[in-house]
């Protein structure tokens, strides 16, 4: 197969614009071949007294109507496992933070799928440290006039019940 390069002008910044026609979408993907396919990589340019560049993904705005979903997910498998998603900050020596928030009063889910035989887990781990691990926290919301937010801990029904320690 072919192969396209587009690289910046040797006199400074280039910038690269890729944009559909009125309603177009852009398809970008990795080759496909018998024994393995090919890569996608996105990725921020580095910065060497500053900032390194940033990498957004997003969906459009909508004026009349609900904003698009952004959905990460890894391709399916017929004879092995999916592949994993991992979200994670760079390394440094003050470590790198990773957060997720809804807006606007709109819900967070994280949970597995349901499966025929056996569900996944959740695991919630600190990370340990030299001088200090990191903890764990649970708190829930606040609220200036009415009911702050509560915490529910729950076992699964089964034939066994499940148990919650601490």
């Amino acid at each position: 197969g072919g192969s396209l390069s587009i690289f910046e002008s040797e006199q400074g910044v280039g910038n690269i614009d890729l944009k559909a026609g009125e309603g177009g979408e852009v398809s970008i993907a990795g080759g496909s071949s018998k024994t393995f396919g090919g890569s996608l990589l996105l990725k921020g340019g580095d910065g060497v007294s500053s900032l390194s560049g940033r990498v957004d993904i997003s969906s459009g705005t909508s004026v009349a109507s609900s904003s698009a979903d952004v959905l990460l997910r890894t391709g399916s498998s017929l004879a092995g496992s999916s592949g994993r998603i991992a979200i994670r900050a760079g390394e440094s020596p003050s470590g790198g933070s990773v957060s997720v928030f809804s807006s606007g009063g709109g819900d967070l889910s994280i949970g597995t799928a349901s499966s025929v035989t056996q569900s996944g887990r959740i695991s919630l781990l600190g990370g340990s440290g030299r001088d200090s691990s990191g903890g764990i926290f649970v708190l829930a919301g606040a609220s200036e006039s009415g009911s702050g937010g509560g915490l529910v801990f729950e076992s699964g029904a089964g034939v066994s019940t499940g148990s919650i320690s601490a």
